[in-house]
């Protein structure tokens, strides 16, 4: 009878004990400690630092010389037509034209632009090599700034960081374009442009 009892009050505690199951404590959806977590899939993200500067000069000049001399002497006096303008004329005229032109132009571009944009890689290439496309648009102060930028990327040009320098992104296509105050404040005004087209 004893032994019953014994066995009941187990049966009791066994009912009142939640069940526990073994679970482990590494998680297969979780970034691997010892991989190299750089980008190397179609659609994963890399951060490309771009620095690029560009600068342009140009000088043009032209020079026109042209000069051109003639005399009317005493015998020009007896030609039939002549002679009634020659009676003004001393006895040797002479008569000088000289035509210059001296043209100078410069022309001088400078340009800089510095951003980080987060593109993703769209291609593989044979060779291992990335082809990556993004953009950026940033709306701030009523100033529309967009920034695009497409390539080709190295993989041992990724860092640590997951991030390349533009410089190392080659075939770059890098384009940036901004609307608001400042963008039209750059436009020349309507005069300058009838003048610009004129002269």
């Amino acid at each position: 009878m004893k032994i019953v009892k014994q066995l009941l009050l187990i049966a009791f505690l066994l009912c009142q004990t939640n069940l526990v199951f073994g679970e482990s404590l590494w998680d297969d959806k979780a970034a691997s400690f010892f991989a190299d977590n750089k980008a190397h899939s179609i659609g994963d993200s890399i951060t490309i630092v771009i620095e690029e500067s560009s600068t342009a000069y140009q000088k043009a000049g032209t020079v026109l010389d042209n000069k051109s001399n003639s005399s009317i002497g005493p015998l020009a006096s007896n030609l039939p037509g002549i002679s009634k303008f020659t009676q003004f004329l001393s006895t040797a005229t002479k008569l000088n034209e000289a035509d210059k032109f001296d043209g100078k132009g410069t022309t001088q571009r400078a340009g800089q632009l510095s951003a980080k944009v987060t593109v993703k890689i769209t291609k593989i290439l044979d060779n291992g090599e990335y082809e990556i496309e993004g953009n950026k648009e940033v709306f701030i102060n009523s100033e529309n700034q967009k920034i695009r930028i497409k390539g080709t990327v190295r993989p041992k040009d990724i860092d640590e960081n997951n991030t390349v320098l533009s410089t190392y992104v080659s075939n770059a296509q890098i384009s940036y374009s901004g609307t608001g105050p400042v963008g039209d404040s750059q436009e020349p005004g309507i005069l300058s442009k009838v003048l610009a087209f004129l002269f």
